[in-house]
Parts: C-alpha cells; sequence; structure tokens
C-alpha cells in the first residue's frame, strides 16, 4: 500500500511499492524455469562432452621410420584442447623417454606447443581434424598409440583408466613397458575434444573445450 505525507498540502505519494507485489507468483515460476534452464542446458552440453567415447583411429599414426623391434609412443594431441595440452606439460616436463622413440602429431597445428615439444626432443607432425577424420575415422583427442615396427598399433587409446585423471596418472609408459614386455592392455576409450566438425557441432557447440 502506498503512504502518503500530508500536512497541509496536498498528498504527495512516496511511490513504495515491492516489486514481489507488483510481480504475479506465477511470474516469478517462470522465472525461475527459465534461469534453471539457462544454467542446466549449458552444463549438460559440457557434462555429456566430457563423457562422450570419441572414436580414434586404430590404423598407426606413426610417420618416423623404426627398426622392427623398436617400439614406439604416438601422442596425438590438440593445442587448442584443454584436455591435451595438460598431456603437453607432461610431455615437456619428463623430456622422451629413453626406453621408447615418442613422436607427437598435433591436430589442427600449434606452433606453440610444437616448438615446447621439439626443444625437448620430440618429433612433432601436424595433421588437420578433418583429414584425420577422412583418412582414418579419427575424431577426438587426446590419445596415445603404441607401435612396435611400424606395424598396427598393440594399443590405441586414452591416457587414463576414467573420463578424469586418477590418483595413477598418466598411462603411457606403463602400457608401453607392459607390450613390450609381452604383455596385453586393453585400448582404453578416450575422452576428451573433439575434432571433427561433425563431432564439434554435436558435443561442444559453445567451443568451450
Amino acid at each position: 500500500m502506498n503512504t502518503t505525507l500530508s500536512k497541509g498540502k496536498a498528498p504527495i505519494s512516496t511511490g513504495v511499492a515491492t516489486a514481489a507485489r507488483r510481480v504475479p507468483r506465477w511470474g516469478l515460476l517462470v522465472g525461475f524455469v527459465l534461469w534453471t534452464g539457462a544454467i542446466s542446458v549449458p552444463l549438460g552440453l559440457f557434462s555429456a562432452a566430457h563423457r562422450a567415447v570419441l572414436p580414434v583411429a586404430k590404423e598407426s599414426l606413426q610417420v618416423s621410420s623404426s627398426g622392427e623391434e623398436q617400439w614406439t609412443i604416438v601422442h596425438v594431441l590438440a593445442e587448442d584442447c584443454a584436455c591435451s595440452r595438460s598431456v603437453i606439460d607432461y610431455l615437456v616436463d619428463r623430456g622422451p623417454s629413453e626406453a621408447f622413440a615418442e613422436e607427437v602429431t598435433l591436430v589442427g597445428g600449434g606452433s606453440e606447443a610444437a616448438e615446447r615439444l621439439r626443444r625437448q626432443g620430440y618429433l612433432v607432425a601436424t595433421v588437420e581434424g578433418e583429414q584425420l577424420c577422412a583418412d582414418f575415422g579419427s575424431e577426438g583427442v587426446p590419445f596415445f598409440q603404441v607401435v612396435k615396427g611400424g606395424s598396427e598399433p598393440s594399443y590405441s587409446g586414452a591416457y587414463f583408466d576414467g573420463a578424469f585423471r586418477g590418483d595413477a596418472g598418466f598411462q603411457d609408459l606403463r602400457t608401453a613397458s607392459r607390450l613390450a614386455a609381452g604383455g596385453f592392455v586393453l585400448s582404453r576409450p578416450v575422452y576428451g575434444c573433439p575434432t571433427s566438425e561433425r563431432l564439434k557441432s554435436v558435443l561442444d557447440p559453445f567451443g568451450w573445450k
């Protein structure tokens, strides 16, 4: 209710009226539903992008030549992918392995990452995402392959046992060591960033990853 102040003059309205009284309850409910939807839809898409298993190459992506007994780890990454950047930092920090040959394929280029990796002694190649998709059916990163003597990969999969890094950490060197010793490792499903336009439009329409 508006209050008035009168001292022998015409009443003057203070205009005090709460917004809650002017807005009907159904309007508040609609606003809440719209706000909830605006928050939950992007978060749902972001979560789905991290949970989706990405198709990756089953054929070897090795570009270097090697002897029949040489084991090679091929890292397939993209500089514009946050998941890949953590792998790049890891590789730069530890440096190339003495037990295995290592090379890095950067999807979509990435001059800064390529320079950092080359300075540490890694062989670096680049490929466009659409070419990788067309030639190998590979549409996501990060993943790595373990290849013996340039043959088909003994492993082509993720660095971790789940969608996020666990306590066990990066599994590339452990995986390669086990395979080189005659063991078997099942290729882990890859979660991360889509590299093909087809999957980007579905899993990352806002370009968050």
